[in-house]
């Protein structure tokens, strides 16, 4: 099974129909920092993410408003959650959206939280190893 993230990110792209509409939902992982989800060709909803050696922070989502409310921010952060799961990371969900998904789908993702006390929904979107990960460099 061909692994998420790296040169071969690009490759992974998946549809899925929209109940809302006749356009399917199209989500990808674009980079080690960027997973989108695209209607019609246009995204629509990104997660941002930040990796150091065996953690991903998972720190921003946002939708479009016209989009919003119709279940794809949660299938594009399940999608990073998977995806981290199977490259063998935990995260860190500072993205009070993130932390609140994973909240709502306990036990699914629990193993995946690197630590309760980093990220909690009231911090907000604020990157917690981005900016030692850029110090390193």
């Amino acid at each position: 099974m061909p692994v998420r993230g790296g040169a071969a990110a690009a490759a992974w792209v998946h549809r899925y129909p929209l109940d809302m509409a006749q356009e399917d939902l199209e989500i990808r992982q674009v980079n080690d920092n960027l997973f989108t989800a695209s209607v019609g060709g246009t995204e629509v909803c990104r997660v941002s993410v930040a990796v150091a050696d065996g953690v991903w922070e998972l720190y921003s989502t946002v939708t479009s408003p016209g989009h919003q409310g119709r279940g794809i921010a949660s299938q594009l952060v399940r999608y990073a959650l998977d995806a981290a799961e199977e490259a063998g990371v935990r995260v860190i969900p500072s993205c009070w959206y993130v932390d609140g998904l994973m909240q709502r789908h306990a036990p699914r993702y629990d193993h995946l939280r690197l630590r309760n006390d980093l990220a909690t929904a009231e911090e907000g979107d604020t990157c917690r190893i981005a900016p030692a990960v850029l110090r390193e460099r």
